[in-house]
C-alpha cells in the first residue's frame, strides 16, 4: 500500500526579533501541555479539495484475492432458451441476490437466482410500453424496482419486483443534442445523463475534433435537475463535409469517464489520471491525482490496433477500412485509463488503458477518501460491469462467442 502525499502549507515567512518574541510564549504553552497545532487544511482546486498520490511502483500489487475460476456462471451454447444469451450489454445483483442481466440480442431482462435459475423475463423486442429496441443497461431502482434504459428510444422502463411494467419515460433534458446516455443511478434515484454531441455543425472541417458533451442529474421522471456542466467528449477524426456523419472514432481516443460515488459523481477525462467529484448539486468537492507517466503511441501501436480490429473481417473489409485508417493522426500520448467501477464498500476502482489486445486488465484501486491503494488484475476477457463487497460480476465470450455472464469471489 503507498499512502499519498502529504499536503502541508508552508509557513508565512516573517522578520523581525518583535514577532518572535510574541510568538515563542505561545509555543512554549503548548509544548508544555503536550499539544500540536492544527494541521493545515489540505489544498484546493477551484473549491474542491485536491488528494495527491505518488506515482505506484509496479510492484504496488493490492493485497485482495479474485477466485481462479467463477462461483457462478449463466450462459450455454444450447439448451434452455432463457440461459443461452446473446448481445449481453449489462448485469446487475439485486438487494435480494437476484441478478438481473439486460440481455440486448432479445430485448429482454432475464432474471435468475442466486444458484443461476431462470425465474422470470421482462420486457422484449419492439417500441411498446416496456419493450425495447435497444436494451443497454439495467439497474437496481430505489426500493424493489428494477430500470432498464433504451439506448435506440431513448428512454427508461421501471418495473415491479414481479416483473411488471410499471412505467416508461423519456429523458427530457438533452432534446438539442444526439443520442443522450444514461450513466447510473444516484442512491435518492435520480439519473446520472450524459447530452451527445450538437446536431450541427459550424463549418466544413476536416482533423482531430472533440465535441463538448453536457453532464446533469434528472430527477426520477426523466425531467432537468441538477446541470454538471460540459466536458471534453470522444476524440475522432472528423471528414471534410461538416456532417457529424463523417465522424470517425481514432483508435487511441480520449473521452470523459463517469461513475456514481456515493453521494459524489465522479466526472473525469481520460487525458491525465485525475478524478473529479462533484456533489449532488453540482458543486466540485475532490480532484484526486495520481502520479502516472503518460505514453506516446506509435505508427507500430497502430498498426497492431488494425490488425486486431480486424481479425476477422475480409479482405474488402479491411482494404475499404484501410483507406480511411491511415489518414488518422498518431496522438500525444495514451489516455491515462479508461473505465471507473465504484464497489459496494465505496472503492473506486480505475482501469488502466490497455495499449496492446494482449494487455491485463489492470486496476488502480483507491479507497474512499481517494487514496491509491495498488494494482489489481481482473480475468481475462471479463467485462467488469459490477463489483460488490465479496464478488465481480461481468461478461466472458469462449472462442465459439457463446456468452456468459459471471460471479468470481472476491476476498479483501
Amino acid at each position: 500500500m503507498t499512502a499519498p502525499r502529504d499536503h502541508v502549507r508552508p509557513a508565512a515567512r516573517a522578520s523581525g526579533l518583535g514577532l518572535l518574541a510574541l510568538l515563542a510564549p505561545a509555543a512554549l504553552v503548548l509544548a508544555a501541555c503536550g499539544e500540536e497545532p492544527p494541521p493545515a487544511p489540505p489544498p484546493t482546486d477551484g473549491g474542491a479539495v485536491v488528494v495527491e498520490n505518488p506515482a505506484l511502483p509496479p510492484d504496488a500489487r493490492l493485497e485482495w484475492r479474485i477466485g481462479t475460476r467463477p462461483e457462478l456462471s449463466i450462459g450455454v451454447a444450447s439448451g434452455r432458451t432463457a440461459h443461452q444469451l446473446f448481445g449481453v450489454r449489462d448485469a446487475t445483483v439485486l438487494p435480494d441476490g437476484r441478478i438481473a442481466i439486460a440481455n440486448g440480442g432479445t430485448g429482454e431482462i432475464r432474471v435468475f437466482d442466486a444458484t443461476g435459475a431462470h425465474l422470470t423475463s421482462m420486457g422484449g423486442a419492439g417500441e411498446g410500453p416496456g419493450e425495447f429496441r435497444r436494451l443497454e443497461a439495467v439497474e437496481a431502482w430505489p426500493g424493489d424496482s428494477l430500470l432498464a434504459w433504451d439506448a435506440r428510444q431513448q428512454r427508461m422502463s421501471v418495473f415491479s419486483a414481479d416483473g411488471t411494467h410499471g412505467r416508461t419515460f423519456r429523458l427530457r433534458h438533452f432534446e438539442d443534442t444526439y443520442s443522450p446516455r444514461f450513466l447510473g443511478v444516484t442512491p435518492d434515484g435520480r439519473l446520472l445523463v450524459r447530452g451527445g454531441f450538437p446536431q450541427r455543425s459550424d463549418e466544413p472541417y476536416q482533423g482531430m475534433f472533440r465535441p463538448m458533451s453536457r453532464y446533469a442529474l434528472l430527477d426520477a421522471q426523466g425531467n432537468p435537475g441538477t446541470d454538471l456542466g460540459e466536458h471534453p467528449g470522444e476524440e475522432g477524426y472528423l471528414t471534410a463535409g461538416g456532417g457529424f456523419e463523417t465522424f470517425s472514432e481514432h483508435p487511441h481516443a480520449k473521452t470523459t469517464v463517469s461513475a456514481v460515488w456515493g453521494d459524489e459523481v465522479l466526472i473525469s477525462p481520460n487525458d491525465s489520471f485525475e478524478l473529479t467529484a462533484f456533489d449532488l448539486d453540482g458543486a466540485p468537492t475532490r480532484r484526486i491525482r495520481l502520479d502516472y507517466d503518460l505514453v506516446a503511441p506509435t505508427r507500430e501501436d497502430m498498426e497492431a490496433w488494425f490488425e486486431a480490429f480486424t481479425a476477422d473481417d475480409t479482405a474488402e473489409e479491411r482494404a475499404a477500412f484501410r483507406r480511411s485508417f491511415e489518414d488518422l493522426p498518431l496522438l500525444e500520448a495514451f489516455p491515462a485509463f479508461e473505465a471507473i467501477e465504484v464497489d459496494a464498500l465505496g472503492f473506486v476502482w480505475v482501469r488502466e488503458y490497455p495499449r496492446t489486445a494482449d494487455d491485463p486488465l489492470s486496476w488502480i484501486v483507491f479507497d474512499p477518501a481517494g487514496r491509491a491503494q495498488g494494482r489489481i488484475q481482473t480475468p481475462p476477457g471479463l467485462e467488469v460491469y459490477e463489483i460488490g463487497a465479496d464478488y465481480l460480476l461481468g461478461r466472458t465470450r469462449d472462442e465459439l462467442d457463446i456468452e456468459r455472464v459471471e460471479r468470481w469471489a472476491l476476498t479483501r
